[in-house]
């Protein structure tokens, strides 16, 4: 018997009689206890996982259970407490892995529950991560839709977004669930694609607008929109004045401002470009010196996340370049304006003008992606003449 056990069993019996009293107990202090039950059911063995797991998510005096018989209780300890354990709950499920398998259901049924009756904006945010996390995860239980209940998930949420009183940060949440849905099981959320894409484009016009934009909103919107144009791109296609609005929220979110120190905007924005450069080639391709030095600024940034995020956004955006430079869609001395430009900034790159390693390797990435049209623009001679160099050039570095 692990003694530890004992420990998680009277932490969650305090929570529960906590409830059972009103919310108040003169020897018991939530945040302690949350604390402790976090700590000793994170550092737990292998071995010992199943049998925590069977007392913390199963049973009357579950974790879940308590989660929704804490509903009615909303002075500030108690928000904070069940926001926290809300939390703890996502480490756990990343901690379980596909062994959370046998609760999966009861999770998200208890995330879908406490969501619909808590009044903190807080803690409904909260439920979001637990049902992303148990998605993501492609457990078996979970690949049947009607058991998970997509379709009452889709309604809820769009319901709540659009005639709901949620704060932003909680509706920025929905979107990106919703997106994410829409990825993940497109025969359930085929009916809502139409809305949901224009839910995103109308999200993200008012908040560019805004004399104050939401972050959030257009986070969540950008992230949504990513997830949905995943099986959805057809609907978006088909209206070419979509394909403006996005290649505009798109630039916009690639420029942070000088003095933020939180970039998920701008990564999300990278992402979204390295995942669908080709719905948005032809303004990519006509918007190409602004939108390099944009996503160059990036790739170059101070931070490692946004240049991580930036890299895979400049090669995808390289790659549609390069196909439309030797396609018929645009005039012979617009494509030549182009070409000339990046390989002016190429060979700058590449005898280190710009900059140390990083500049180098973009510029060898850059002459890579460009292959074709430095054929059709230079010949077959320049281009072999010109690889044999950058091969050279990757080897001294690879050597240094």
């Amino acid at each position: 018997f692990w003694p530890g056990m004992q420990s998680v069993e009277t932490y969650l019996g305090d929570l529960h009689a906590m409830v059972d009293s009103g919310g108040s107990l003169a020897y018991v202090n939530p945040a302690v206890v949350v604390h402790d039950l976090r700590q000793v059911s994170l550092e737990i063995s292998e071995d010992q996982l199943g049998m925590v797991s069977s007392v913390l998510l199963s049973g009357d005096t579950s974790l879940l259970r308590f989660l929704e018989r804490a509903v009615p209780l909303q002075d500030k300890t108690f928000v904070k407490t069940k926001e926290n354990l809300f939390i703890f709950l996502d480490e756990y499920i990343t901690l379980l892995g596909k062994r959370v398998q046998d609760y999966a259901l009861e999770i998200k049924k208890t995330c879908i529950n406490v969501f619909r009756r808590e009044q903190s904006n807080t803690v409904q945010q909260a439920t979001f991560a637990p049902i992303i996390k148990l998605i993501k995860l492609k457990l078996h239980v979970l690949q049947d839709a009607q058991l998970l209940g997509v379709k009452d998930m889709a309604t809820l949420f769009i319901r709540e977004y659009t005639c709901g009183k949620s704060a932003q940060t909680v509706k920025a949440n929905m979107l990106h669930l919703l997106g994410y849905l829409c990825e993940v099981f497109p025969a359930e959320m085929y009916e809502h694609a139409v809305q949901l894409l224009q839910i995103f484009l109308d999200s993200l016009q008012k908040q560019f607008k805004a004399p104050k934009p939401d972050m959030k909103i257009i986070y969540g919107s950008i992230k949504g929109m990513t997830s949905l144009l995943v099986n959805f791109s057809g609907d978006f296609l088909s209206n070419p004045k979509n394909i403006q609005r996005l290649y505009g929220y798109i630039g916009l979110a690639l420029d942070p401002l000088d003095h933020t120190t939180r970039y998920e905007i701008p990564k999300e924005a990278c992402r979204f470009i390295a995942t669908h450069a080709y719905l948005i080639k032809e303004y990519l391709t006509e918007d190409a010196e602004r939108m390099y030095s944009r996503l160059f600024k990036l790739c170059t940034h101070k931070n490692k996340k946004v240049r991580y995020a930036a890299y895979p956004a400049l090669k995808a955006f390289f790659m549609q370049v390069s196909n439309e430079l030797v396609s018929a869609n645009r005039s012979h001395e617009s494509n030549t304006r182009t070409f000339k430009f990046f390989m002016q900034k190429f060979f700058a790159l590449q005898e280190g003008e710009a900059g140390g390693v990083n500049e180098v390797s973009i510029g060898i990435v850059g002459f890579g992606q460009f292959a074709a049209p430095i054929q059709m623009f230079l010949g077959a001679y320049e281009l072999k003449k010109l690889l044999n160099k950058l091969f050279l050039l990757s080897e001294k570095y690879v050597c240094a």
